[in-house]
């Protein structure tokens, strides 16, 4: 039988596969297959790549970063409905947030959800650091981080300015790597090191 996704997998029980992907995430295998099955854990996963090269998004495993190249949206209701019919799901949540209305807002969210991923665009807290927009940002995200908030989606130091350059890309993509490792030291603890 071929299953389409990781939800399907989880319910079907606990293949080779599921289980080193597991072990690389440093969670149990039953942990790691109920977490996907009940909607906690989202599996990024390009089937031509190794399971090393799989992306796990949520609470208990490192916080990741994004790079958006587009916009979506998602609301509680809807979210529900689709864990419910086996559908992944990611709420992304805002790009502007004061910095003191940052853990609330995503605590908040994970309660209404039930702790399904979020992810968050930056934040950035300030309009007034262009162009440093990148290291502004990165001190709400490792709020975030350690809030709860499971995706970090990266700025640039051309937020807001122009369409970033490639330096401008690995500048803002170092800034978040360390926003998301600050993060995990408060969400991981002493797993935050490995």
């Amino acid at each position: 039988m071929v299953y389409s996704n990781g939800y399907w997998v989880a319910r079907a029980g606990s293949t080779e596969e599921f289980r080193e992907l597991a072990k690389l995430k440093g969670v149990s295998p039953e942990k790691f297959r109920d977490r996907v099955a009940s909607g906690q854990i989202v599996v990024i996963m390009n089937v031509k790549r190794p399971p090393r090269w799989v992306t796990v998004i949520r609470r208990g495993v490192s916080t990741k970063i994004n790079v958006n190249l587009g916009t979506s949206g998602e609301v509680v209701d809807l979210a529900k409905r689709a864990v419910k019919k086996g559908v992944q799901v990611m709420i992304e949540g805002p790009g502007h947030v004061p910095l003191n209305d940052i853990v609330w807002s995503i605590k908040l969210e994970k309660r209404l959800t039930g702790g399904i991923p979020y992810y968050v665009l930056g934040p950035l807290q300030t309009d007034v650091a262009a162009p440093y927009d990148h290291i502004a940002s990165a001190v709400g995200a490792a709020l975030a981080a350690a809030a709860g908030a499971d995706l970090l989606c990266y700025i640039t130091p051309a937020e807001h300015l122009a369409l970033p350059t490639v330096e401008q890309v690995e500048e803002g993509a170092k800034a978040y790597r360390i926003a998301a490792h600050i993060g995990d030291i408060v969400k991981l603890g002493r797993r935050a090191a490995e």
